[in-house]
């Protein structure tokens, strides 16, 4: 007799040719069950089920039903003798002198879990496995766990809910015999008796826990397209294991971020694995911090593994480079005939591949973010979670590009929810929208601890910059208290430099010497170039009522001339180490706002001149060419705001526009656009948004990180004269032209400055304002 012994064989040969079949060995259970009928097991050994009654605290914040249904059971004729022949094929491994037909018995019971072909059986064997010898066969299991590992091994890799497949021929036979057999999985009966015998597996002994919870795991998670029903029915048996085994609701994360899919998986892989897994929230709430934490690793290690050059090019990391290569080794003869144009379409490919994998997980994780935040203090809960891993991973990874919006997402929900929550008729006890604030007092406390290293400094005033220029939902009082803030650190770093650092002013190491207090200063001037009239508005405001109240402006919110002229003056020369374009942009606004007196302006003006790289040829913005890229730059007229020219500080502003169509959908309604310089905002309104839009476009063109050109080819060279006014030079003659360009400036009168800056703000820039800081300090 061969190992590969069907199990109805076997049973045959017990029942008819052996003297050994005792009806007495028999269940009680199945001598009470009526032929044909099917009933729920009351056998003291049936899987144990909450009450219905019963308050359940997993559950609290849900209204889904997760309780595992009782298992049905085949008719009486079914299940007995599969009963018998289970308990002698189990005691068989016991035996000192165990018969060759049991043991061939318990051979054919381990072939026909290994390979289901007969799902009726192998459903009738989970159920005696449970039922057989009045619980005996289930002890003798989960007792010897030695004995039976190869047994219980088979059981936990069985996955009931894969049917199988559907016959190539059309034989009727064929397709009614395969119509029968899906029949059981699509009835979950299969499914049903197999959870039961995890669970009663686990209860009979706990060690088994953590096997279970893998196997029923992997059947949740790792297959695509599973029917809702079976799906619940995962849900319920983990639900289940965790009402009923406490301990498994901390060992259980654990197996979800081990068994994490890899980034090289298919996107429908990934993404199948994160909705289980943020699916395991509604029943087991605290386990939602370290499952966004993984998340977040996840989306950054795809994040990092897309480059984008300071040329504005897009690449991926030499390692991704390395394991295509290595995947394409069967090819290589034909690679090595490839052209240059062939290999660049093949990297254009992962990269989208991978921007794609990106995008959906993002959208996952901000859909989750904003299921959870139901009210502004459920937001203010989810934003305390996600901090510690931005502060521990996201803000230390370099130049991530889009992994961060997380964190905007959550300071854009808590201003909206409140908002929205605002009662006009209890104006005393009026709710303020504090995430935004609290985020920037933590990167202003980065940027100011001298206890973190220098890159991390650096990184926190370029967020703090970013942020406070992108999000709309910024109030005009946070942006001045960010901006004096910096500025308050910039002017206690001149102080505390002694007569040899001044005097280094002009050597070349200068820049990285001075590093922290270079990109310090450009985050103040990247704020002004994007907020600066919301700013100088609001600082005039309060300026005008401090003087008729005969009191002092508040040092929080300084923004006096006095200020910026002292720190774009000094000897460092900050101006000379900013991004080009924030260099030109803020000193086209100081003119605006007399923020630089003329003389010194003009100078500043001359030198910034002096150190143009003039614009580049035409190259792409970005080759991320996704549909949401290409969607994003139709909607914007591009994707940056300002970053053209030379970079000496190798700054980048980590909250410039998302190029992920899903997860943008997200942010579009907190994210503030660039919306081109003073003079622009100025123009005669009867130019249309669209042709608008097409102006702007060469402003907007640049990589994401800040680093890249302009994306639209112009032979002539654009820039702004020392009162503001624009200009263009022919490359070729740029040199001779500046003088010409000089003697033209011509300053406007007093009273035209005056009518233009009295100019209503528009309605998109008015918002309310948060409560102001009492002392000052962040």
């Amino acid at each position: 007799m061969t190992a590969a012994l069907s199990i109805e064989d076997s049973t045959k040969r017990v029942l008819f040719g052996t003297p050994e079949n005792d009806p007495g060995t028999t269940s009680t259970l199945s001598s009470s069950l009526l032929d044909g009928e099917e009933r729920t097991s009351t056998n003291a050994l049936a899987t144990p089920q909450s009450s219905p009654n019963e308050k359940n605290p997993l559950l609290e914040s849900s209204n889904i039903d997760y309780n595992l249904p009782h298992c049905s059971l085949p008719p009486l004729s079914q299940l007995q003798p599969v009963e018998t022949f289970v308990l002698n094929a189990i005691k068989s491994r016991h035996d000192e002198t165990p018969e060759a037909t049991h043991v061939q018995g318990y051979k054919a019971i381990i072939d026909s879990l290994r390979r289901p072909t007969d799902p009726n059986m192998i459903r009738s064997v989970l159920i005696s496995f449970r039922t057989a010898g009045s619980g005996s066969v289930l002890t003798m299991i989960a007792a010897n766990p030695t004995i039976h590992a190869q047994l219980v091994h088979v059981v936990l890799r069985l996955n009931s809910t894969n049917p199988p497949k559907p016959p190539n021929s059309d034989d009727e036979n064929a397709m009614k015999q395969f119509e029968n057999l899906n029949k059981i999985y699509k009835e979950m009966h299969l499914l049903d008796a197999h959870l039961h015998f995890m669970l009663a597996l686990v209860s009979a002994k706990s060690a088994h826990l953590i096997p279970v919870m893998t196997a029923v795991w992997r059947m949740l998670s790792m297959r695509v397209g599973l029917q809702p029903e079976m799906y619940h029915r995962l849900h319920a048996m983990m639900y289940t294991m965790f009402q009923l085994f406490p301990k498994a609701r901390s060992d259980f994360f654990s197996i979800v971020a081990t068994r994490f899919p890899h980034i090289k998986l298919d996107q429908s892989i990934l993404c199948h694995y994160c909705k289980a897994s943020f699916k395991v929230l509604e029943y087991l709430p605290s386990m939602r911090k370290q499952l966004i934490d993984t998340v977040v690793d996840k989306c950054l290690e795809i994040d990092v593994n897309i480059k984008i050059q300071d040329n504005g090019e897009v690449s991926i990391e030499e390692q991704k480079k390395e394991d295509s290569a290595t995947e394409d080794a069967t090819t290589e003869s034909k690679d090595d005939n490839e052209s240059p144009k062939q290999v660049s379409s093949k990297e254009q490919s992962i990269i989208d591949d991978l921007s794609e994998k990106l995008d959906s997980l993002l959208a996952l994780l901000l859909e989750e973010i904003k299921k959870a935040c139901k009210d502004y203090i459920s937001a203010r809960e989810m934003y305390y979670e996600i901090m510690p891993v931005f502060e521990s991973t996201i803000l230390t990874t370099h130049k991530a590009k889009f992994v961060q919006f997380c964190m905007f997402y959550a300071c854009g929900l808590e201003s909206g929810l409140v908002d929205n929550d605002y009662n006009y008729d209890d104006m005393e006890h009026v709710e303020h929208a504090i995430l935004h604030r609290d985020f920037a007092a933590k990167l202003l406390e980065v940027v100011m601890d001298p206890y973190r290293a220098t890159l991390t400094r650096q990184s926190g005033a370029c967020y703090l910059a970013s942020f406070i220029s992108r999000a709309s939902f910024v109030g005009p009082d946070t942006i001045c208290e960010a901006i004096s803030a910096l500025l308050r650190w910039a002017e206690a770093y001149i102080q505390s430099l002694g007569q040899h650092g001044i005097h280094a002013a002009d050597s070349r190491d200068q820049s990285e010497y001075h590093s922290l207090f270079y990109t310090v200063c450009q985050a103040a001037f990247y704020i002004m170039c994007f907020r600066g009239k919301e700013a100088m508005e609001f600082y005039k405001e309060v300026v005008a009522a401090s003087t008729e109240e005969a009191g002092d402006v508040p040092s929080h919110i300084d923004l006096s001339p006095e200020r910026w002229t002292r720190i774009c003056c000094h000897q460092l020369q900050p101006l000379r180490y900013c991004l080009e374009s924030v260099r030109s942009e803020f000193l086209h606004i100081s003119h605006f706002f007399d923020l630089i007196g003329e003389e010194k302006l003009e100078k500043l003006f001359q030198d910034s001149k002096q150190m143009s790289t003039g614009r580049p040829k035409r190259r792409t913005a970005s080759r991320i060419s996704t549909l949401g890229t290409l969607s994003v730059r139709r909607r914007k007229g591009g994707v940056g705001g300002l970053g053209r020219g030379s970079n000496p500080l190798k700054s980048f502003f980590p909250f410039d526009p998302l190029l992920l169509r899903r997860a943008y959908d997200f942010i579009e309604p907190y994210y503030r656009d660039w919306s081109g310089s003073i003079e622009e905002e100025e123009e005669d309104e009867s130019v249309t948004s669209e042709e608008s839009e097409e102006d702007f476009f060469d402003m907007e063109a640049i990589d994401h990180d800040g680093n890249g050109n302009q994306a639209q080819e112009d032979h002539a060279t654009q820039g702004r004269d020392v009162h503001g006014r624009s200009y263009s030079i022919d490359q070729s003659e740029a040199d001779e032209s500046t003088a010409s360009v000089q003697a033209g400036m011509t300053t406007p009168n007093v009273q035209e400055k005056k009518d233009i800056q009295r100019k209503a703000w528009t309605e998109a820039t008015k918002r309310p304002r948060s409560l102001s800081m009492e002392n000052g300090s962040w």
